[in-house]
């Protein structure tokens, strides 16, 4: 907001019932006229008039300034998925099919690089490692329900 800040201060507060100290933020909206403000900056404020429906604050020092790095989340999901596929690469070579899965299954996927590729292979493999946990999963439920059949047929 154009000559705006919201200032958020923490306190703790012990909770009536449970006795447990819990963590309460309030938000201040501020007035900060020449727009110096930036996030992260630790700002002192004080009450003056209303200035507008919720602004009643005004900024009247910059305490301290800090540097908030802006990572857009697709980024820090980005390195993520590198560092997994970097310890996943020492593991796959290991499995022969994994190769030729990666050659059928990504054509016309270009954009892909190895570790992203890598990184595929890996959670196909997982996928069928847990279909094929289901499938005995499945197998034991249905012969133990023959079993308990059987038994019913003996008793009688």
């Amino acid at each position: 907001m154009d000559k705006t800040v919201i200032v958020a201060v923490e306190w703790r507060q012990r909770h009536p019932l449970y006795r447990k100290s819990v963590r309460r933020v309030t938000r201040f909206f501020a007035h900060d006229g020449e727009n110096q403000c930036r996030l992260g900056d630790v700002v002192r404020i004080e009450e003056t008039r209303p200035i507008s429906r919720m602004k009643h604050w005004r900024v009247v020092q910059i305490v301290e300034r800090h540097e908030v790095a802006e990572v857009q989340p697709i980024e820090l999901d980005r390195s993520v998925l590198e560092e997994v596929a970097d310890t996943e690469a020492i593991a796959l070579p290991d499995d022969g099919d994994e190769v030729n899965m990666l050659s059928s299954g990504l054509e016309g996927l270009e954009d892909l690089d190895d570790d992203d590729a890598l990184l595929f292979a890996e959670l196909e493999r997982e996928q069928r490692q847990a279909a094929e946990v289901f499938d005995e999963d499945d197998a034991l439920d249905d012969s133990a329900g023959e079993a308990d059949d059987e038994a019913e047929e003996q008793q009688r």
